[in-house]
């Protein structure tokens, strides 16, 4: 078959058109800038530094691992801008290959190290320096955190304070604005924030809740509970956001545990220490001998605390630290040192009650942690971590209180008992180790959080589930002592002598008399011995979290967030108190003159050779520990009532389950450069 010529014209000249027609190309495909962004000087990732894609408008903030990310970025030469309060801006351009992933690590210095090598300046090495440069990045870092966020919070790294050892994070807590640290006279033990009371404080670790039992049938959070290995700042909240815990009226505190992508390189830092006490001087000897051993140390134990960051590759990074602190107070010496509390008449300005107290203490704590931090991909990150403290501290105490009876006469020199009319016994009392408490305590504190993170160009994923245990018990009797071993010296005409000036608030020389006859009060021999007692409560909360909150940004004139989110919380407390209260009655006897101290080995005489005394004058102690060898010795001596000890248990006994489910709606925009946060 032949073609037509014109047809043939046809299509020769639609092929030379072809040639001539330049082939339309392909759009590349975008590519991808992402790296991370560090302390020049400590080497740590750097949170919150901003990162902008100079010409696109387009910025973002670094996470936790100072990790950045760009997609959708065109194909060609590209350039960023990183920022960082308190440390010079870097600028950097980059070849962005069609389709790639383009990495681009920063490092960033003080501002004040860029201006030196700026003006020609010798670089000099103080002393301190690296202390010095490492509590500059601190504040550096903490200014950012607060810059960036939406609320009213105060940041504050932990490196900004230097070594202080790990024993209670309120020795940290303390000196931040706002925050009210109570303390039980020899450690920080509650937090307060805007006046509000400590049960209306959120605390947490990484945004899960901590449990608590230290203080039995309270909410509270106690400090002593709370680990604080691998703690790398700390977030104070004073006004909440709806993505937050409501349980904070006052505001809340979390701890932010460290990122082993926090550092480029691995990291090991370690502390070896050991505390003294100005009243055994800088020696290691353990001190004067006490009622029980374990408040005799025969000499100062070492403490230690390290933390190990250790990045494996690039997607995996892991932590570890632990900590060991040990610390002891000496009892009051009764001279120099004294422990004194009076009770006066304000109406007549006379001291009804003088108390002498001497306490013995030995605090420590055992703390480890392990984290474990997965980059599944560049935008999806999943993180583990576990926390342990162990919290002992066991306390003896030897107490003297002086009771002048009703109708006491006095002035502010002095305080006496008196004799009824028409009766020949006087009204004073005083009662040895009749109040305080003789125990161990010990908390165990269990902490675990697994979080997701995703952070894409247009949603952000935040993913969390904590489980936190603690458990708390008060021993005595099962350490060999009773709570209390009150003894009595009752009906005696008290006479206290010489209340000072200044400088003392209680009689320091104290006689008594009964039928006038001189009694000594300084000799625990004529004292009648009462009723034993045991106080051993055991305490256990547990608490379940889990959250999940989703954010999706909007790029339009006015770049906008929206946020949403839920959580549920399971909080359970299950209470018990084993108290008791043994009768004293050796031989079945009821009558004072035959439950005299003096009768019976209830002193500890190796003790009372060096024991403290009260404002110089010597006293024989009637020992705890000697009296519950007296109960092992003779049990039928201790009558118990076993219908009030189950009452006791049961009225002081409790247990509680509560479940609460929320959810919140948020909205979020910058306006005027982002200055100004609406959320």
């Amino acid at each position: 078959m032949q073609t037509s010529f014109p047809r043939r014209v046809v299509t020769f000249l639609l092929f030379a058109a072809s040639l001539c027609i330049p082939a339309a190309r392909a759009q590349p495909a975008p590519g991808v800038i992402e790296g991370q962004v560090f302390n020049a000087a400590s080497g740590n990732a750097l949170v919150n530094a901003r990162v902008a894609l100079e010409g696109t408008g387009r910025v973002v903030l670094t996470d936790e691992a100072g990790t950045y990310r760009f997609a959708g970025v065109s194909a060609g030469e590209a350039q960023l801008t990183v920022s960082y309060l308190g440390m010079a801006s870097q600028k950097a351009t980059i070849s962005v290959a069609a389709g790639a992933a383009v990495r681009r690590e920063f490092e960033l210095m003080l501002d004040r190290a860029v201006r030196s090598a700026v003006q020609g300046e010798a670089v000099k090495l103080a002393a301190f320096s690296v202390i010095e440069d490492r509590e500059m990045s601190a504040q550096a870092v903490a200014t950012n955190e607060q810059r960036n966020a939406p609320n009213l919070k105060n940041v504050v790294a932990i490196d900004e304070f230097g070594d202080r050892g790990n024993e209670n994070i309120g020795e940290f807590l303390l000196f931040l604005p706002g925050v009210s640290i109570a303390t039980s006279g020899s450690e920080p033990t509650t937090v307060a924030l805007r006046g509000f009371p400590g049960n209306n404080t959120g605390f947490t670790v990484d945004g899960g809740e901590m449990a608590s039992s230290f203080n039995g049938n309270s909410r509270s959070l106690d400090l002593r509970e709370m680990p604080m290995n691998n703690v790398s700042r700390v977030e104070v909240t004073k006004v909440p956001t709806p993505d937050m815990p409501a349980t904070g009226l006052g505001g809340s505190i979390n701890l932010i545990t460290r990122s082993g992508f926090e550092s480029r390189t691995p990291k090991f830092n370690y502390n070896v220490y050991t505390m003294f006490h100005n009243r055994n001087g800088l020696t290691f000897d353990g001190g004067p001998r006490n009622h029980s051993s374990a408040n005799s140390p025969k000499f100062i134990q070492p403490s230690f605390d390290f933390n190990y960051l250790r990045p494996i590759n690039k997607n995996l990074a892991l932590t570890i630290g632990g900590s060991r602190t040990w610390r002891a107070k000496p009892m009051e010496t009764g001279a120099k040192d004294t422990d004194e509390s009076p009770t006066w008449d304000q109406i007549r300005l006379v001291q009804t009650v003088s108390q002498w107290n001497s306490l013995a203490q030995t605090f420590r704590t055992l703390q480890g942690s392990i984290g474990l931090d997965w980059r599944i991909s560049p935008t999806d990150t999943l993180s583990a971590q576990v926390q342990y403290r162990d919290y002992n501290l066991y306390i003896t105490r030897s107490v003297l209180g002086f009771n002048y009876g009703a109708g006491a006469t006095g002035n502010d020199t002095f305080s006496q008992s008196a004799i009824p009319a028409g009766t020949a016994a006087a009204l004073g009392t005083v009662t040895m180790n009749g109040s305080g408490e003789n125990v161990d305590v010990i908390t165990e504190t269990k902490h675990y959080t697994l979080k997701y993170r995703h952070r894409g160009d247009t949603w952000r994923i935040d993913g969390a589930g904590s489980f936190s245990v603690s458990a708390t018990d008060r021993l005595d009797i099962e350490e060999g002592m009773f709570n209390l071993a009150p003894a009595t010296l009752t009906g005696v005409l008290l006479r206290g002598d010489d209340i000072p000036a200044s400088g003392g608030t209680i009689p320091t020389r104290y006689s008594a008399t009964r039928g006038g006859v001189p009694v000594d009060p300084y000799d625990g021999g004529n004292y009648t011995l009462g009723n034993p007692t045991t106080n051993q409560p055991d305490w256990n909360t547990h608490k379940y979290n889990l959250r999940l909150d989703v954010a999706r940004h909007f790029t339009v004139g006015i770049p906008f967030t929206l946020k949403i989110g839920g959580a549920v919380d399971t909080y359970i407390s299950d209470q018990r108190r084993y108290a008791k209260t043994w009768n004293f009655r050796p031989n079945g006897s009821t009558n004072a003159a035959d439950r005299l101290a003096s009768l019976f080995n209830v002193f500890d005489e190796a003790f009372n050779t060096d024991s403290p005394t009260v404002f110089g004058r010597k006293v024989r102690w009637i020992s705890g520990q000697k009296m519950f060898d007296l109960y092992r010795a003779n049990p039928s001596w201790f009558v118990l009532d076993e219908a009030q000890v189950h009452q006791n248990f049961v009225n002081n006994s409790r247990q509680l389950r509560e479940t609460i489910s929320a959810g919140y709606f948020r909205f979020d925009t910058r306006l005027f450069r982002n200055r100004l946060s609406l959320v």
